[in-house]
């Protein structure tokens, strides 16, 4: 933050860093979208030391993975998406995740969430069409597109489809090229 790099540590407000997403809020409080943990946040990011608070479904939260914050009213839709989309009820979990695409344009989790509900109500080129469009614009959505995209996340129902796996094999190359970088 402002300027400067901190490399973080576990802590018991910070249970992990392996992050899914970062977010800044209008009040400069930093949340760290975590894989397995839940969502920490800290008010002062640009503290000498960062004190975390987590939250997780032991205190509440829905998931312990949280895939992006959303501080505008595209989070309500989103949650909504993610509360039908649990219930199976994938028709409506993609018309709040496309209300709250209209409040985030060019959001990439929202875009990756519509193409996973499009692969599910079975309208491959949809789905193909989002996921794409959610790989350009963040190239963490390929660290996520490698592991939701395998057919037992959600896209089994284009798991021989050979445009999907054109697709799947395009990103686990470029994945592994960043890992390589890094």
């Amino acid at each position: 933050m402002n300027g400067k790099t901190t490399v973080l540590q576990a802590t018991a407000g910070l249970p992990e860093v392996d992050p899914r997403a970062l977010f800044q809020d209008s009040r400069g409080w930093l949340w760290i979208g975590l894989r397995f943990k839940g969502v920490s946040v800290t008010k002062d990011p640009s503290a000498e030391t960062l004190r975390f608070v987590n939250y997780s479904t032991q205190t509440g939260l829905a998931s312990d993975t949280v895939w992006a914050r959303l501080e505008d009213q595209s989070h309500k839709r989103m949650t909504l998406a993610l509360i039908y989309a649990r219930l199976g009820q994938a028709v409506k979990a993609r018309e709040h995740a496309r209300r709250a695409l209209i409040l985030s344009p060019d959001h990439p989790s929202i875009l990756f969430f519509i193409g996973k509900m499009e692969a599910l109500l079975g309208n491959r080129k949809a789905a193909l069409s989002y996921l794409r469009q959610a790989i350009e614009r963040d190239w963490l959505q390929l660290q996520y597109f490698d592991y939701y995209a395998r057919p037992d996340h959600g896209f089994h129902t284009m798991r021989n489809d050979p445009e999907f796996c054109a697709l799947r094999n395009e990103v686990a190359l470029k994945v592994e090229g960043l890992r390589k970088a890094f």
